[in-house]
């Protein structure tokens, strides 16, 4: 009878210990007792006058996390946009891709001795970002065999803009498949050797692009870093020009320049004069080298290496503002005056960095307009180069 009564009393405690317990699972049951139940109240006790504290402290760690999230997400999403920008591979085969490679494909110098700027892609690269082209014979143009390959000019159409592209395939096939080789339009291009040089212009406004080289070890090569106008080869040289805000305002941007063929040692050849009784003076237009001349517009002016400002020009044709003085007033990066015929050059002013045009003339005085300064400003000087007075409007 005592025997029953104690596991009588076992069992009510017991039931009474699992009404406060979890539905974890427990391993050892048998060892809680009623201590459980009364530990587990002073803990919730004290769990309650901790949490009084707490959570205020919480509440400001939250608003400190809060504040440096919205100041680094900004900075982390422009790092990523930069980074993907700077150096995600499109693998995609559609010629929209292909546009957008020229910024996002990985580059590589090709040989240690060649400048900087000088970045390649493989062929392999190039092939697979473009669809393959079945040519008809009829609309091929500027055909050039270069070893194994058959370069030429075709139409295209992107985004509901025609153009025409430049595309190789090889020399043995017929009808194709021929692959793009440009991202973009190219209207011309040149051999020298095994190498096929182009200009890859903007789709719309074809007044400006990068110049490459297609070569035969199977790379397309950037030989320059900055955005060109028009170019021209002649022998062991590339001469050309910028677009007039590759290189912001001032005598360098409108200037003539030359490197040789691998993009190597660059070199600004002449400067754009501009004045009275000139025209076409700024070498954006189809200049001609011949003979250490370079003819543009109505004029030739002998080229330098490097030029100094003060090469020789010689007019071979009156001029659009009909200045038919015997005498011309132009500024390169110094103010001249010169016969037409080119015998006799005066230097009337020079400064660092000195660039502007000649607008007008009278019998005793020239007038020019300077961009030295931060904003331009309009200048008259005599005719001996005395008397250089700022200001005069």
């Amino acid at each position: 009878m005592g025997k029953s009564r104690k596991t009588k009393k076992n069992n009510q405690r017991k039931n009474k210990i699992n009404e406060n317990i979890t539905n974890e699972n427990i391993t050892n049951e048998n060892k809680i007792n009623e201590n459980k139940i009364n530990e587990n109240k002073t803990n919730e006790n004290e769990a309650r006058s901790k949490m009084q504290w707490l959570i205020p402290v919480l509440i400001s760690i939250c608003g400190l996390a809060i504040g440096l999230f919205q100041g680094i997400v900004p900075f982390i999403i422009a790092n990523m946009e930069q980074g993907q920008a700077e150096t995600s591979l499109h693998t995609e085969t559609t010629q929209e891709a292909a546009y957008a490679i020229q910024e996002s494909q990985t580059i590589t110098p090709m040989q240690d001795d060649i400048v900087p700027d000088l970045q390649c892609v493989s062929w392999d690269d190039i092939v697979y970002s473009f669809e393959p082209l079945f040519p008809i014979d009829i609309l091929m143009r500027d055909r050039y065999i270069v070893g194994d390959w058959l370069y030429f000019i075709y139409p295209v159409e992107f985004d509901d803009i025609s153009y025409s592209a430049l595309f190789r395939m090889r020399n043995d096939s017929n009808n194709g498949p021929a692959y793009q080789v440009s991202w973009r339009a190219v209207d011309r291009f040149h051999v020298v050797g095994d190498n096929v040089f182009f200009v890859d212009y903007t789709l719309l406004g074809r007044d400006h692009g990068e110049l490459y080289v297609s070569r035969p070890d199977g790379r397309t090569c950037a030989l320059l870093a900055y955005s060109l106008g028009y170019y021209q080869i002649v022998g062991d040289y590339i001469f050309y020009s910028y677009r007039h805000t590759t290189l912001g305002v001032g005598p360098e941007g409108f200037a003539l320049h030359r490197i040789n063929l691998d993009g190597s040692n660059p070199t600004l050849v002449a400067y754009s004069p501009l004045g009275l009784g000139i025209s076409g003076s700024d070498f954006r237009e189809q200049f001609v080298i011949s003979n250490g001349w370079v003819y543009v517009g109505n004029f030739r002016m002998r080229l330098g290496n490097p030029a100094d400002g003060f090469e020789e020009l010689q007019i071979l044709s009156p001029s659009e503002d009909g200045h038919s003085e015997d005498w011309i007033f132009y500024i390169t990066n110094r103010l001249i005056m010169a016969r037409r015929d080119g015998t006799e050059r005066i230097q009337l002013h020079y400064e660092e960095g000195f660039w502007g045009y000649v607008y007008n003339t009278d019998d005793e005085w020239i007038y020019f307009r300077s961009y030295l300064r931060l904003f331009p400003e309009f200048y008259k000087i005599r005719r001996d180069g005395s008397g250089l007075t700022p200001n005069i409007y």
